[in-house]
This record gives C-alpha cells, structure tokens and sequence, in this order.
C-alpha cells in the first residue's frame, strides 16, 4: 500500500483500489509503484550505507534479520494519469529504508491488486 496526504487530501493506493507493484533488492536499492483510474505514484529508495542489522521477532526468539537505515534517499512522484500533469515531486535524504524477515539472494519483485 501506498497513501500519501499532499494538500489536505488523501491518495490511497492498496490492492483494493489500485495495481500495485514493487521490486525490492536485497540491499540499496527499493521501488514501488501503483496506478490507479486516475492517478500513478512512484516511490524511490536508495542509500549506498551498509545499514545497521537489527534484532526481529522470530521463533528462535529476536535474531539479526533485518537491517535498516534511516538515512536513505526517497523520491516520491505523482501524476494526474489523465492530464500526465505533476501532482508531487518530493525528495528527502533523511527516509527510513529495511529489508529483512528472511535472507533472500534475488530482488523481491511483485504486484497484486486492481486491474486497470
């Protein structure tokens, strides 16, 4: 899912409204993408820090699974789909970016949700 408040309005974009998709590398790199009958948002993370491994809740109790930064670079672009007009270019150098849960070699890439 993807909301984002911009203007005092509320965009939301989740499987129920929107296609959803996502490509998740396992460390540096992080894209997600929805569209829905009007509008697109794509939402960028990147940092080149090795992150900090951090403790998760597991049957084995809390074990170094994860492993986060909070300083990672987000861009978040939205566009009107109908007009292709900018809605929102943001980007912030101070984003909180993790994976983890399970070791994984490849990307974690997806999408699920509403046809357009």
């Amino acid at each position: 899912m993807i909301g984002i408040h911009h203007r005092g309005k509320f965009y939301e974009f989740a499987p129920w409204n929107a296609e959803v998709s996502w490509d998740i590398q396992p460390w540096g790199d992080w894209r997600m993408e929805a569209k829905n009958a009007q509008y697109t948002v794509i939402v960028t993370g990147i940092t080149h820090l090795p992150g900090t491994p951090l403790r998760a809740p597991t049957a084995k109790g809390l074990v170094f699974v994860c492993r986060d930064t909070m300083q990672g670079k987000v861009n978040v672009e939205m566009y009107d789909r109908r007009s292709d007009r900018s809605i929102l270019k943001a980007t912030s150098n101070l984003c909180g970016l993790e994976t983890g849960g399970q070791q994984w070699n490849g990307s974690w890439s997806d999408r699920c949700g509403w046809s357009l």
